[in-house]
């Protein structure tokens, strides 16, 4: 199979939001104004403004590693060495890797080298002819651990494994399954229990779509190979539109130049910029995990094992957001209460700030860092 592409998906934003807004408008009727032509047109205005902004450049790693389209990269200088204190930073499947290094003045990577670490970035780049029909699992036995096993053999070092979102999820599948070769696990913004923390209040429309959305996939995987990502982002879109529809509102009012502006695009463009699934991938997350819930019941296996935070024996730092409405902080409870060497920070903030937010390297990422040096 030819590698996985965006033919016959192609989406205009603005008309993306506008009919995603007004297919949510029928649900909700006249509960709230956001749905107004008044409350419309500012999203719309939003949105046009962010279509004119310019992608920022995303800073090339250097291979060390590769198999299928998979890179283990490197952000060392010529004269540094791998060796010193690494950490493999596991992005999620569904967007690309850079949220790590989003910003020269926002970013995971810099910041950790500032502090006298060796992060190591594991791009899973866009699915090709190997991973047509990779599960999760398989890019946990088939990548990450491999990657893991390259730098054991090349520098004599066992890696700290730092995963965001779904990426967590595979990280501590691979702490558990190689303890040898993991020095110390972080999970940020992790989830276990995918049906914890889910309140009307915060999310609204999140139980109803929990409940659909695997149906919905399951019908289209019938026809596609793949998920396109910008049915992936309706999706996401979906589960609070109120939050979404508010933040291209404030988007549209800022300043040009303003940093808050410039940090919203890059977000954005890395939101929009995501990555297909393959229909195994995309069944596990939005089947298997988030409407089954197959990894609380210890139903998730990896390497023919079933995952069980239970048996994750080295330290782990468990990083959650007060405001993620994507994986609210409840999501992690089990895996604080059943992983035996844990310690959790809840973070004020969300979900993309615990990963790209200006104020991350004076308080939350600091906190990480006294964790990390002690480990």
């Amino acid at each position: 199979m030819a590698r996985i592409g965006r033919k016959n998906w192609q989406f205009s934003a603005p008309e993306f939001y506008r009919c995603t807004i007004i297919a949510v408008a029928g649900i909700v009727g006249d509960k709230h104004s956001m749905f107004s032509q008044e409350g419309f047109q500012p999203v719309i205005t939003g949105v046009h403004r962010f279509l004119a902004s310019e992608k920022p450049p995303i800073r090339e790693g250097k291979p060390l590693w590769q198999r299928g389209s998979t890179q283990l990269l490197s952000f060392c200088s010529d004269s540094e060495t791998i060796a010193d204190y690494p950490i493999i930073l596991v992005p999620s499947l569904i967007n690309k890797a850079h949220i790590f290094d989003l910003l020269p003045e926002v970013s995971l990577v810099a910041f950790l080298r500032a502090q006298g670490f060796n992060p190591l970035l594991l791009d899973w780049g866009v699915p090709g002819a190997e991973e047509a029909d990779f599960t999760v699992a398989e890019y946990v036995t088939q990548r990450l651990l491999p990657s893991m096993q390259y730098l054991s053999e090349k520098s004599g070092e066992t890696p700290v494994l730092l995963g965001y979102c779904l990426g967590g999820m595979m990280a501590l599948a691979a702490a558990q399954l190689a303890p040898e070769k993991t020095r110390g696990l972080v999970l940020v913004a992790t989830p276990w229990d995918f049906h914890a923390g889910l309140s009307p209040e915060k999310t609204p429309l999140a139980k109803d779509m929990r409940q659909t959305t695997g149906s919905f996939l399951e019908l289209l995987l019938t026809r596609h190979h793949a998920i396109p990502p910008a049915i992936i982002q309706h999706l996401f879109y979906l589960k609070d539109p109120q939050a979404e529809h508010q933040r291209f509102t404030d988007y549209a009012h800022l300043p040009d130049n303003d940093k808050k502006a410039l940090l919203f695009e890059a977000r954005q463009h890395w939101l929009q910029d995501g990555v297909p699934l393959t229909a195994n991938v995309a069944k596990d997350c939005f089947v298997h995990f988030s409407r089954d819930n197959r990894a609380l019941h210890e139903q998730w296996q990896v390497g023919g094992k079933a995952i069980s935070p239970k048996k994750v024996t080295r330290p782990t730092y468990l990083l959650n957001g007060a405001h993620d409405a994507l994986v609210p902080a409840e999501c992690s409870v089990f895996l604080k209460e059943s992983i035996v060497q844990s310690q959790q920070h809840i973070a004020p903030t969300g979900h993309l700030g615990l990963v790209s937010s200006p104020r991350a390297a004076k308080a939350w990422w600091l906190t990480l860092a006294d964790w990390l040096k002690t480990h």
